[in-house]
């Protein structure tokens, strides 16, 4: 039995298949067949095909008419391989030489791995324009996989044949992202590895109908996915929900601009923002305003990718003034502009005081690692902080040999949930890919989109490296989070989130510890829980932390009494969260005094 099998499909490219069986024939392991379905070709493929059988034994060919997609092709390519791997090639790509010989050597090095892919090297032919796309991530991705799509195509892919049956193969209905929707269902059920070079020469051609230049088609295959996986999409929590909007406005965004729609492409990335304020999705607005064209030919000229010329961009944002800029995303996010001269709702007077509020005692409180002094010198002892195990400059200088088996990292400039890796059994880690994660996070210079001054002041973004923490009393092992608002250091209202990992549910709470029923885009927990033995004692420590401040919001966990120090923040929901009732927004503006504005 051969060691390879090779799945072709194609359909009316007799003038590009050549190239494709070519590199096929062309790799350094030679131990393989090609298996060329032609789903329904009418344009001289049979004939071609016979004259390149006789060539090579290797290559056998199967046809049918009339054609029933490409799904279909390659299902039939994968049930006709006589080996224990199967690497799929659309008929206009081409491999490196040792594309498989690296992936094999992966895939028998790890027997937990059921599928290994690589990177691609991306051509816009009619353009002369290409750049390089290099995937890092690897390991157990059945959750990551489902916020976003970090396997590529089938061409970079080589998989075992039973894994792929045993899941089902490519789904027949979908007349898209047939690739993504394998390899969700793969990825429960094995581990993923990657070479991260380019092997695959991924082309792109003006003027066709490749299924992956349709925009709508594109959308239809996210809605046909998330309804056929609702069930893992339903374990997700809030933030990962996020997450993967955001990511796939991004994407449907991308496309739109590829196909020459900025205008298609800017409702998506105004879509996205409603999920992400990542300074990408500014710069994607910005390139709407040039074609593609032009946008492959900067990220040329920046240096060749994509990441860099975002970064280039992204720093554009900064010209457009705080409060203007304010003004367009308050607008996004709530259908209303700022009444910046008589604000009345607490979420106008957030972006007060954004633009105006400096005092040079919030910004300990916004770094992760100086706040851990400001806490212990207002309220005199340090017991309340969590377990500091390293603080460092550089993921490199994180000392893991030391670290216990779970552990938590975070960057110190990071805000709004980000810049956050949980480490459960560090057994399982990949500690290179982590180092580089984490190093990827510093000095993002988070306020360019937030123009929350507070961060603004950041000198240095460090790394701290803190106890894991979980409560056993909750099923999903989280831990509650206790956000009390406080106004001119007094408490007014708290929020409590419960179920992290699975079951999200918010509630809020006046000043007399009294449920209110209020709704913020978040679902609503209802019954409420019961509020610990030792509330008043949050509510004392909350006071001491907000005093001197017009508002601050000061997080706590409580895990079986002990209560445990989260964050200060003073922009809850960078203030454009959208609130049922309405008037709540109103009630919790009385109470925050802007004269500060007129000093």
């Amino acid at each position: 039995m051969v060691k390879i099998s090779v799945v072709i499909p194609t359909h009316n490219r007799c003038d590009l298949l050549p190239r494709a069986i070519r590199s096929v024939q062309g790799q350094t392991l030679k131990d393989l067949e090609i298996i060329v379905v032609s789903d329904g070709s009418t344009d001289g493929t049979d004939e071609l095909m016979k004259e390149l059988e006789a060539e090579d034994e290797r290559i056998r060919y199967i046809s049918y008419k009339p054609g029933k997609g490409g799904n279909y092709a390659r299902n039939l390519g994968l049930k006709s391989a006589t080996s224990e791997y199967v690497a799929f090639l659309d008929d206009d790509d081409e491999w490196l030489p040792s594309k498989l010989q690296e992936q094999l050597a992966i895939m028998e090095s790890d027997r937990r791995c059921g599928l290994v892919y690589t990177g691609v090297r991306i051509i816009y032919v009619d353009d002369g324009l290409e750049y390089l796309s290099i995937p890092k991530e690897s390991g157990d991705l059945s959750r990551s996989i489902l916020r976003r799509s970090s396997v590529g195509s089938t061409s970079t892919v080589l998989l075992k044949k039973d894994v792929a049956l045993q899941v089902g193969g490519f789904d027949e209905q979908l007349g898209a992202m047939q690739d993504f929707d394998l390899w969700i269902r793969i990825a429960q059920i094995t581990h993923i590895g990657v070479v991260s070079k380019a092997m695959v020469n991924y082309y792109n051609y003006g003027g066709t109908n490749q299924i992956s230049s349709m925009t709508e088609k594109y959308e239809n295959a996210y809605k046909y996915i998330h309804e056929k996986y609702s069930d893992l999409y339903a374990k997700l929590t809030p933030r990962e929900m996020k997450q993967r909007l955001a990511y796939e406005r991004v994407s449907l965004g991308n496309r739109a601009m590829r196909n020459s729609s900025p205008e298609e492409a800017r409702r998506f990335y105004w879509q996205s923002l409603k999920y992400s304020l990542n300074p990408k999705i500014f710069v994607y607005l910005m390139l709407t305003l040039f074609n593609y064209k032009t946008t492959l030919k900067l990220r040329g000229k920046m240096g060749g990718g994509k990441k860099r010329l975002l970064l280039n961009l992204a720093k554009l944002t900064a010209i457009i003034p705080d409060k203007i800029f304010l003004n367009l995303v308050y607008r996004h996010y709530t259908g209303r502009w700022i009444n910046w001269s008589n604000p009345q709702r607490m979420s106008e007077k957030i972006q007060l005081y954004k633009a105006y509020y400096r005092n040079p005692a919030m910004l300990p409180c916004t770094d992760k690692y100086l706040v851990r002094d400001f806490v212990t010198k207002r309220l005199g002892t340090d017991k309340y902080l969590n377990e500091l195990y390293q603080v460092c400059d550089h993921a490199e200088e994180i000392d893991f040999a030391k670290l216990p088996n779970q552990f938590v990292i975070k960057t110190t400039d990071g805000g709004s949930g980000n810049n956050i890796y949980v480490c459960k059994d560090k057994r399982d880690i990949d500690i290179p890919a982590v180092v580089k994660r984490v190093n990827s996070w510093r000095n993002k210079k988070l306020y360019i989109i937030s123009r929350e001054w507070a961060y603004k002041g950041a000198k240095q973004s460090r790394i701290v490296v803190e106890k894991f923490l979980e409560d056993k009393n909750n099923a999903d092992g989280s831990i509650n989070d206790y956000k009390f608002l406080c106004f001119d250091g007094k408490f007014r209202y708290l929020w409590v989130d419960t179920g992290r990992y699975s079951d999200f549910k918010r509630g809020w709470w006046d000043e007399n510890l009294s449920f209110r029923k209020i709704h913020d885009n978040r679902p609503l927990m209802d019954p409420p829980i019961a509020l610990p033995d030792n509330i008043q004692e949050m509510i004392t420590l909350s006071e001491k932390l907000a005093a001197g401040f017009p508002h601050a919001r000061i997080d706590w966990y409580n895990i079986g009494g002990k209560i445990i120090f989260g964050e200060i923040t003073f922009y809850s929901w960078s203030g454009y969260s959208v609130f049922d009732p309405d008037n709540f927004d109103f009630e919790m503006g009385k109470l925050f005094d802007t004269d500060f504005k007129k000093k």
